[in-house]
């Protein structure tokens, strides 16, 4: 009757065990590394659509779209949206985005609105027909570094329309 292990059993058992922990191991990081990488670009999403929505409440709302409004043409990526009350200036610089609110009864500061979107991009556009500016597209991204580069996830065009398309009924 045996009381134990061979010293050859023993090796062979620490080797597959070792065969086994290297693949996990390497999983457990990754997996490690990927969660907190996913929960902060579904942060940025969140973001992201939270400015979506007031945004396109915006653009529902616009009477015109002035070149500029007092301090709103220092950024690049700078829209001005008129609406009835109020104008909307909307900035977007580096990782963050503002919205500044004029009202048209008081002009003195305007009510400001930040969104930090780490990781994000956003970059719009006016389409304009004759001159009348009919729709404005959103263009965004999260950007995702990958060892040295980046690349861009969770990219979405976003096309908001004023109105209806110029030339159709009411």
């Amino acid at each position: 009757m045996r009381r134990g292990y061979t010293l050859i059993e023993m090796i062979t058992m620490i080797g597959i065990l070792a065969m086994l922990a290297v693949p996990l191991a390497m999983l457990e990081g990754e997996t490690l590394h990927n969660i907190p990488r996913a929960h902060k670009m579904m942060q940025t999403l969140i973001t992201l659509q939270n400015y979506l929505r007031l945004f396109q409440e915006d653009i529902n709302a616009a009477v015109s779209f002035p070149k500029t409004y007092g301090d709103c043409n220092n950024v690049e990526q700078t829209i001005v949206i008129e609406l009835k009350n109020e104008t909307i200036c909307y900035q977007y610089e580096e990782d963050r985005l503002q919205r500044l609110a004029y009202t048209k009864e008081k002009s003195d500061e305007p009510e400001v609105r930040v969104w930090n979107i780490p990781y994000g991009n956003v970059r719009w556009s006016l389409r304009q027909k004759d001159g009348k500016v009919y729709a404005v597209e959103v263009m965004t991204n999260i950007r995702q570094k990958q060892a040295e580069n980046s690349e861009n996830k969770i990219a979405n065009s976003y096309l908001f329309f004023v109105g209806l398309y110029p030339g159709e009924e009411k």
